[in-house]
């Protein structure tokens, strides 16, 4: 199966008997080799034991047939072992077979028991000893409105999946095999199932998690490790960092299904000046494409694409047009026959014929991603956008969907994968990566950072792609919902993500509205996005209290886009999250575990409004040392306590960690380019002594390889003072005083600190 880490073919699944059940009883244990052991259990089953690093043991099981040892991707050197007995083992980790026939894998963390290796209806298992107290985070996109998926299952197939996602829904668009199991503060367990197919996970027993993968090969990754931002990061390691976002790709954007023609998009433009809503992106639904066939522009709509998008960037704003994997099939659509001269399609059994689905066009062919021929097809198919000067694009329908009963491309369809022919089933869910990764690396091309929001995706799609959770609907639950999916993404390793504000589907209020631009203000992905003929939800189609809100909302992300870019930086150069739940944070407090409607970016916490007529509502405030600061009315609050906050039509309920730093610029500052002015906001109140420190990066927020285009500077501020160290460019005394405003904010209101010329260093 084509696996996440090169895409090679480790095992070649054999025809199995749908009611075979058994389990395995452990015979003996040997090594392959200085780095790899085998264990061999009855029932022709094998597990290949290796350790990565000090915290990283992977475990790759397979039944009735030959193992391929693969030449792992990423970057971690597998450590030498030593057998004694019935024993694995060196510096980082232990791994016994206890007398119950338990597989028991020890570090200096954790102990992990695997209770059974079994197969069952076509599904190999393993069933991994947990109690009641452990709490499960993670699993990709899963929908409900609790961030702990304890006592409940799920399943990872990428599916279309269009109706009000809800908790029954256990398959969605994206199929993510990361979860991490909290067993306590500092003691957390990451688990990466290497899968592409179907893959179940099982959490409703008290003593027992059950991971299933389709046919015979589970490959499983254990992160033995302490801190969750500890395994996220090894996680990484795995799998790759996540990509650096171009600046404009963190502003407002618009959506809809569909903006009829040039006008309209004009008209959006001239409405966010008049309604003071500033504007970055607008995208283009199937409507811009001739007969709905990607690559192709309607005339009559749209008479000249590479003109709009000179109109649009001269007002700052990019377009983003929508790109669905599917190529007509049709003899006189040229792209089509390319395809088929190029040998770039996904095939029938036969392995000769093209396969066929139905999409928006009608019949479709579908680029195969996974070898040369469907990448180097796909070059050629993205000249239509590069030539147009087009820095974004949307992914969408690439699970790869289709209008049949299964909703996706058949199983039977196949791939060829190092010259090998391998079903569609076996590698589905890594279809809509390697299509964000061939798009990335050949729009990247032009040493600009390509915008991608992908609606499919699996492990490793932080590399190339911001990813939307689909289809959903305008309705409150949805709205509620929409913190711990974000959270829960983020902590299966997906930094840049976001949903569409205001519900895809049925109409939104202006309410509705209004508090999913608050709640969801520093997101990722900050998307509105509605359905074609349904009520219209740009910020000014309601009434002047609804824009005015939104407007405020929206100048308040731009205001703190510097600080959200710092922290963009820090997910990418050193694995840290972005959205994150408070436990992240605060991992040894307790109760932070229970909350899943607050969240985190760098050291803002957001607790909005997420019901109906609702204006007051319980924030808890984490435990720690220097306590908290209401961003609104700049009042101190102490630590490890609830409070009822009272948020406004027209206010976001937004809290800064006290002792910390905020970077801040006038909202209207451009988003290509360093930052003009900047101002360091101090968070000093109750006095404390303790210095406050702060980090800072910049860059021309477009280009991949910056060069020496960048600033990077430490702050400190003790005692009335501010120390500015710079990390990389030697700017003169008089150029940090123009560029840096530093304001300390406390119990006496606002006072701007000057940085003392000694106090200055490089």
């Amino acid at each position: 199966m084509a696996k996440i880490n090169n895409s090679s073919l480790s095992v070649k699944p054999t025809d199995l008997k749908p009611d075979e059940i058994f389990k395995v009883e452990f015979i003996e244990m040997k090594l392959l080799n200085s780095k790899t052991c085998q264990l061999i259990f009855s029932n022709n089953v094998e597990v290949l034991v290796r350790n990565f690093e000090t915290e990283i043991i992977q475990l790759q099981v397979v039944y009735n047939q030959e193992i391929i040892i693969d030449k792992q991707q990423h970057q971690l050197e597998a450590k030498l072992l030593q057998l004694e007995k019935n024993k694995i083992s060196n510096t980082n980790f232990s791994l016994t077979i206890t007398d119950k026939n338990y597989i028991c894998i020890e570090n200096q963390n954790h102990q992990v028991i695997i209770k059974a290796i079994f197969f069952k209806d076509n599904f190999l298992n393993m069933s991994i000893q947990t109690n009641k107290n452990e709490k499960f985070y993670g699993f990709g996109e899963k929908t409900g409105l609790n961030l702990d998926k304890k006592f409940t299952n799920t399943s990872n197939y990428a599916t279309d999946l269009y109706k009000a996602h809800c908790d029954q829904d256990l398959e969605m668009y994206g199929a993510l095999n990361f979860n991490i199991i909290n067993k306590g503060p500092q003691k957390n367990l990451g688990v990466l199932v290497d899968n592409p197919s179907r893959t179940k996970y099982d959490m409703r027993s008290n003593d027992e998690f059950i991971v299933s993968v389709f046919k015979n090969d589970l490959d499983i990754y254990f992160i033995l490790d302490t801190s969750i931002k500890n395994v996220i990061y090894k996680y990484y390691q795995l799998t790759g960092f996540p990509f650096l976002p171009s600046k404009w790709s963190l502003g407002h954007h618009l959506s809809k299904h569909s903006y009829e023609n040039t006008n309209v998009v004009k008209e959006l433009i001239e409405k966010s000046i008049e309604s003071k809503i500033k504007l970055d992106a607008i995208y283009l639904d199937i409507l811009y494409m001739q007969e709905y066939k990607s690559f192709t522009v309607d005339k009559a709509r749209y008479e000249n694409l590479a003109e709009l998008v000179k109109y649009c960037q001269s007002h700052e704003v990019e377009i983003v047009p929508i790109v669905n994997p599917g190529v007509k099939a049709d003899e006189k659509f040229s792209l089509f026959n390319l395809g088929k001269k190029m040998n770039a399609f996904i095939k029938q059994p036969d392995g000769k014929t093209i396969y066929q689905g139905e999409v928006w066009p009608g019949q479709c062919a579908f680029p195969d991603f996974f070898n040369k021929n469907g990448w180097e097809f796909w070059k050629k198919c993205f000249e239509f956008y590069l030539s147009k000067n087009i820095h974004g694009v949307w992914l969408d329908m690439n699970e790869p969907a289709v209008f049949n009963d299964l909703h996706v491309v058949e199983n039977e369809a196949t791939h060829i994968i190092n010259n090998k022919q391998v079903s569609h089933e076996e590698i589905h869910n890594n279809y809509g990566t390697y299509e964000a990764k061939a798009t990335y690396e050949i729009m990247s091309e032009t040493n600009l950072r390509p915008h991608l929001v992908s609606r499919a995706f699996s492990a490793g799609i932080q590399k190339y792609s911001t990813v939307w959770t689909g289809d959903n609907f305008s309705y409150w639950f949805q709205l509620q919902q929409s913190l711990p999916m974000v959270m829960n993404l983020s902590l299966s390793g997906v930094p840049f993500t976001g949903q569409d504000l205001g519900g895809f589907e049925y109409d939104c209020s202006a309410e509705l509205l209004t508090r999913w631009y608050q709640a969801n203000i520093l997101f990722g992905l900050f998307r509105n996005h509605c359905s074609i003929n349904k009520r219209a939800q740009e910020p000014w189609t309601f009434d002047e209290e609804t824009t005015k809100a939104i407007a405020k909302a929206v100048e308040f992300r731009n205001q703190y886009l510097p600080t959200l870019y710092n922290q963009a930086y820090l997910v990418h150069k050193f694995g840290a999250s972005f959205v994150t739940p408070l436990f992240y944070n605060f991992e040894t407090d307790l109760k932070s575990y229970n909350i899943d409607d607050q969240y985190m970016v760098a050291n803002l916490m957001v607790a909005p409004i997420l019901k109906k007529n609702t204006y007051d509502r319980l924030v808890y405030l984490p435990d720690n040392e220097t306590g908290w600061v209401d961003l609104n009315e700049l009042k101190y609050f102490a630590p490890n306590q609830n409070i009822i906050k009272h948020i406004a039509y027209d206010e976001l309920g937004i809290f800064v960690l006290n002792n910390s730093m905020l970077f801040k610029m006038d909202a209207s500052q451009k988003k290509s380019g360093l930052f003009k002015q900047i101002e360091v906001e101090i968070y000093n109140f109750n006095n404390h002594a303790t210095p406050i420190v702060g980090s800072y990066y910049d860059d021309d927020g477009l280009t991949i390889k910056v060069e020496k285009n960048f600033e990077h500077f430490k702050f400190c501020y003790s005692n009335q003072e501010v120390i500015v160290e710079s990390l990389n460019k030697n700017l003169s005394y008089k150029e940090i005083k123009e560029k840096f405003k530093f304001i300390l904010i406390n119990e006496q209101g606002k006072k701007q600190i000057e940085i003392k010329e000694e106090g200055y260093g490089n």
